[in-house]
């Protein structure tokens, strides 16, 4: 955070490792190469297929909260419904974090799931969804019968891109829920108007429950930790050399 800045600031050199988000904080990166910090960003870990497996580690807990969260606000007033099984859910990303999100509401016996992206080899890695091409008329076409929207866009290297415009979001049904994934990198809709934390995880926005929090992983903190223990050590030996000393 901006007022940590200056708890790296001293004679000696720093490193730092984790998840940086520059796209959607360039003032960081910006402060790293001012005071000759190195850093090692976790999300751009890449394998030799180009996959981020650290950052798919982390976006699958994501994935899964995004639906968890969002049916804690299903309905109008905030935090009077539970999601129930003929509810419509949307997900615009099949990514890590938007199967994950799929699978979830599976498991909560969600029969109406539509999953959009927009790379082709991602419309058969798994027979129990059916992912459709995501054009911009398809999406707009099930907005307004769309309970639970769920945002898990990304572009690797830049900020997420703005998928959903405001008149996208008030053609949902009011007291409908929005949750952006994509919040990390910037928002994937003109409606994700700043990020939200888990003490205050949501404001309404065009009749919409927007749920914006930039780390949903931070919920559960013990699974996350070792998920991102077990995703990360492999290529920190890779890359650092590092030698492990057994306890």
């Amino acid at each position: 955070m901006p007022e940590e800045f200056s708890l790296l600031i001293s004679g000696k050199k720093k490193s730092v490792a984790g998840f940086f988000h520059f796209p959607a904080n360039p003032e960081l990166k910006k402060f790293f190469e001012k005071e000759n910090i190195a850093y090692f960003d976790y999300g751009e870990i890449s394998d030799e297929n180009g996959h981020r497996p650290v950052l798919a580690a982390m976006s699958k807990i994501a994935g899964e909260l995004a639906i968890l969260e969002g049916s804690h606000y299903f309905r109008f007033p905030p935090g009077r419904g539970i999601m129930p099984s003929d509810a419509r859910v949307t997900i615009v990303g099949a990514g890590a974090a938007g199967m994950a999100a799929a699978e979830t509401a599976l498991g909560l016996v969600v029969k109406n799931i539509i999953i959009f992206d927009s790379n082709i080899n991602r419309f058969s890695i798994s027979s129990r969804f059916k992912i459709k091409y995501a054009l911009a008329e398809n999406i707009i076409e099930v907005l307004p019968q769309t309970d639970l929207l769920i945002g898990a866009v990304a572009v690797k290297g830049g900020p997420a891109p703005k998928v959903f415009t405001k008149a996208m979001i008030r053609s949902m049904p009011k007291g409908s829920v929005f949750v952006d994934i994509a919040i990390d990198e910037g928002g994937c809709s003109e409606t994700s108007q700043r990020p939200t934390t888990h003490k205050n995880p949501f404001f309404i926005s065009e009749g919409v429950i927007h749920i914006c929090i930039t780390n949903l992983p931070g919920d559960v903190p013990k699974t996350a930790s070792q998920v991102l223990s077990k995703a990360l050590l492999p290529h920190l030996i890779k890359y650092k050399k590092l030698e492990i000393v057994p306890a």
